[in-house]
């Protein structure tokens, strides 16, 4: 178990981390001192012997900022990564291509007085992780994450005497409009008007046009990309 009250330092090249059972982490970030910059945890495996404990927590006093959390093992841990304790801000945190396993949580972005933004989560992995992010604040760039979908793309077809159809977006997060893409393939027999999202839940969404598309119905390409949460 490693506590950490300072700035400049970084862990690096397969070291083996472990916990000191419930309620303690592999990492504790303190910031009572002057804050955190620069901090590096590479190429680890950071797991629990015994009791379950965390991965990376913070206790945050002051700024935590340019830290990178990068091809680590995170395996049988309650969470892997918290950012839940302490408010004060946490900037330019980076999670890139991990490995998530046999967790509660894998990457905690704070909830209420802890919210947080700022945060990059990509290329990372989730196997056997029950809720592979919680929280944050709207700022955060999370795509590209294995075993969590942020992105999808698929066709549908509007057909003949109907003006909706519904499709699954298959997405880990609920989208918004703002994050749905539709495009008409080809022109219909009838004049369709023009094409509209509606009814967006956690699992699908529907698409609709002005107009029934007639005899031919209408082909549809649809988008949807979360990018930031």
């Amino acid at each position: 178990m490693i506590n950490e009250n300072s700035s400049g330092n970084s862990w690096m090249a397969n070291s083996w981390l472990s916990t000191g059972g419930a309620g303690s982490s592999c990492i504790s970030l303190f910031t009572t001192n002057a804050g955190i910059a620069g901090f590096r945890v590479v190429g680890c495996r950071l797991q629990t012997l015994g009791t379950l404990g965390n991965g990376i927590s913070t206790i945050a006093a002051n700024d935590i900022r340019g830290v990178a959390i990068a091809d680590n093992e995170f395996r049988s841990l309650v969470t892997c990564i918290d950012l839940n304790n302490g408010g004060a801000p946490i900037a330019q945190w980076s999670n890139i291509g991990n490995t998530f396993s046999a967790a509660t949580t894998g990457i905690h972005m704070g909830l209420g007085g802890n919210v947080r933004n700022g945060i990059t989560s990509i290329g990372n992995h989730f196997t056997g992780v029950t809720t592979p992010f919680i929280g944050g604040g709207g700022a955060n760039i999370i795509r590209g994450n294995e075993g969590w979908a942020t992105e999808n793309s698929g066709s549908a077809t509007i057909p003949n005497g109907s003006t909706s159809v519904v499709v699954t977006h298959g997405l880990s997060v609920t989208p918004g409009f703002g994050s749905i893409s539709l495009l008409a393939a080809g022109l219909a027999t009838n004049d369709i008007g023009y094409l509209y999202a509606s009814n967006i839940t956690a699992t699908q969404f529907t698409i609709n046009c002005r107009n029934n598309p007639g005899a031919s119905g209408q082909g549809v390409g649809w988008q949807v990309a979360v990018l930031k949460s």
